[in-house]
């Protein structure tokens, strides 16, 4: 069998057209890869964000903490909200933040507070907002009665 040079004038065009369909997919492929990663980095640009707001709320109160702690009667396992310090018309304005009071005790030890003529009440701060939550513990020392 003879083969003319004439035959093959089509084989370049099939070769043309499977690379291009295999750059194609190629093409397709990637750019969903990105689209896919662009929405996890923007996700996680909000989680950390919400994060940071709650951090910054449960903060907050930590310079009005001992007015806080003055001005209110306590009780063990109580929470008490606390969300009215925050700055009115900022980000941390609807946060859900209180203070509870865990357990009274000795002060810790190399606290500086004398364990004989104080007692140390216990404190956790929660905050949420946006799906997160924050707590963190301070503690405050008072003197015993009669001491």
């Amino acid at each position: 069998m003879n083969m003319k040079w004439d035959d093959k004038k089509g084989t370049v065009l099939i070769m043309v057209l499977l690379f291009m369909l295999s750059a194609i997919m190629i093409g397709m492929v990637l750019m969903k890869s990105t689209i896919i990663e662009t929405k996890i980095v923007a996700n996680e640009r909000a989680y950390n964000q919400s994060f940071y707001n709650v951090e910054s709320a449960a903060e907050f109160i930590l310079p009005q903490f001992d007015d806080i702690v003055s001005e209110q009667t306590w009780t063990i396992n109580t929470r008490v909200p606390v969300s009215d310090k925050m700055p009115p018309g900022s980000s941390l304005d609807d946060a859900d933040v209180g203070m509870t009071l865990l357990r009274t005790g000795a002060p810790p030890v190399g606290s500086g507070s004398s364990a004989t003529k104080t007692t140390a009440y216990y404190f956790r701060i929660d905050a949420t907002l946006n799906n997160q939550s924050v707590e963190m513990g301070r503690w405050k020392a008072f003197p015993k009665p009669g001491s």
